[in-house]
């Protein structure tokens, strides 16, 4: 199964937990049009199995390393100063295999404020702009958090990667709801 996408009208925190996400009063979640950016609206057609008739529906999808970015992104802040330097941001990306040259070139893209460092909106940008341009990397290091070495769900591990960083999260995507 994989976790690349989450397809409805819920986001892929509440497919994941099942539960609505509580409001939080931080006031550093980006504006409903920057956070609708990170999904894709499709309109797909379905067939009514209770009267056979063809409907059309627009169904949004995030997906799920955009989704869980904020928890990627508290993995790789080991000093905890709310932002990532290019070391913490190198070392996380070799976890999904990408070299020091790649993971360089790619911090330097994801820094639009050109301060040497990557904030957390910076970096949930970077990883759905990563994603729309057909990059893995991301799924990939997704993966390294939540999947065992065999490639299935440890659902022990995605339990605990999605709990280090869920406040953060819950700030952040505040404004989706």
């Amino acid at each position: 199964m994989s976790m690349s996408s989450v397809n409805g009208s819920t986001s892929a925190y509440d497919a994941y937990f099942g539960f609505s996400q509580k409001q939080s009063a931080a006031s550093d979640s980006p504006d409903r049009a920057t956070l609708n950016s990170f999904s894709t609206q499709k309109t797909v057609t379905a067939i009514n199995t209770s009267t056979g008739a063809a409907e059309t529906q627009t169904l949004r999808a995030t997906p799920l390393a955009v989704a869980w970015a904020p928890q990627m992104f508290v993995q790789g802040d080991k000093n905890n100063d709310d932002s990532l330097s290019l070391d913490e941001f190198q070392a996380q990306l070799s976890r999904a295999g990408v070299g020091a040259d790649d993971a360089k070139q790619l911090f330097s893209s994801f820094d639009t404020s050109n301060d040497g460092q990557v904030s957390l909106t910076e970096f949930v940008t970077g990883v759905s702009k990563s994603i729309s341009s057909g990059s893995q990397v991301f799924n990939d290091l997704l993966d390294s958090y939540t999947r065992d070495a065999d490639g299935n769900l440890d659902q022990a591990k995605a339990d605990n990667f999605l709990s280090t960083g869920l406040s953060l999260a819950e700030t952040f995507w505040k404004n989706l709801g």
